[in-house]
């Protein structure tokens, strides 16, 4: 252990990493995007690849309706000292870094990730949760959810990865 900086310089994954590993590939994602009461679909590709075996970097490659391309790129890993899953999210439609922080549920096949940020109608901030849902080896989900003034959760996205 290096003490001067507190943390395992060289650590070795550990089963929470080999959870994310499940997502490691190439993928066609649909994507569906609510925003009022108008849905969008589109379509994308997705490269997830491990870095050393701990951190988990996906990035997503589409076209808006519009036509111009975007870019996404989450990462995830596992901090056995926090005892939490955490990871960022960044697009490149947006200035806002969503930095995440969850746990794997009794399930053993979803990973709900809290985040907070930007109201979508852009008026304060908001508590997200955003689930990446293990389905079979060639297929997960990602769902994003955004919580209401109410307390409810209400979907604005949900895409569906199948491998490649």
């Amino acid at each position: 252990m290096n003490t001067a900086l507190g943390y395992e310089m060289f650590a070795e994954s550990q089963e929470q990493h080999r959870w994310l590993e499940q997502l490691v590939g190439q993928w066609r994602v649909e994507q569906e995007c609510m925003e009022s009461d108008k849905k969008t679909l589109m379509m994308s590709d997705m490269v997830c690849r491990m870095i050393g075996g701990l951190w988990l970097v996906s990035e997503n490659t589409g076209q808006s309706e519009k036509g111009g391309v975007w870019i996404c790129i989450m990462t995830l890993g596992y901090d056995p000292q926090q005892n939490a899953y955490h990871g960022t999210f960044v697009g490149s439609m947006m200035t806002h870094l969503w930095q995440y922080r969850g746990q794997v549920d009794a399930t053993g096949r979803r990973l709900p990730l809290a985040t907070r940020g930007p109201r979508l109608e852009g008026s304060g901030q908001a508590n997200y949760r955003d689930t990446v849902e293990i389905v079979s080896a060639d297929k997960w989900l990602f769902t994003g959810e955004m919580q209401q003034e109410d307390g409810a959760w209400k979907r604005i996205m949900h895409s569906t990865h199948s491998r490649i």
